[in-house]
């Protein structure tokens, strides 16, 4: 799986598609290919993301996978604010409370600041540094 992601920030599309089928012939999931290449999305854009996805769906479809994949999704749009905020508890803590309490109660941003995209943002290193006031 790591060779799949170096191949795509190598932007090596004929090579991906080649590793694509021998990932596959190893026991790789077609889910887990197709999760490598979303994710590149945030590192390359989604103009060089999408050759690998456009890729992926031709070795799929040359295999008889069939696509769509099934869906992976835990949340909907009811659910997706309250998972996502337990998630975000576990990894940051009470530090998630505090920055509601400080926040506005009228209002979600403050001079461009958002607590909800800076914690989406925010690294565990960088939340213990928050924590601490520094």
């Amino acid at each position: 799986m790591l060779i799949l992601a170096s191949t795509i920030g190598s932007h090596a599309v004929s090579e991906f598609k080649i590793l694509v089928g021998a990932a596959l012939n190893v026991g790789v999931t077609p889910v887990e290919i197709k999760e490598i290449v979303y994710q590149s999305v945030a590192y390359l854009g989604m103009g060089p993301a999408f050759d690998f996805v456009q890729a992926t769906n031709n070795v799929f479809t040359e295999r008889g996978i069939q696509l769509p994949l099934e869906g992976q999704a835990t949340t909907d749009p009811a659910t997706r604010y309250d998972k996502g905020l337990a998630v975000q508890k576990a990894v940051f803590g009470k530090m998630i409370d505090d920055m509601y309490e400080r926040s506005p109660k009228d209002q979600l941003h403050i001079h461009g600041f958002c607590p909800r995209i800076a914690l989406a943002t925010t690294t565990p290193a960088q939340a213990s540094t928050y924590e601490s006031g520094s």
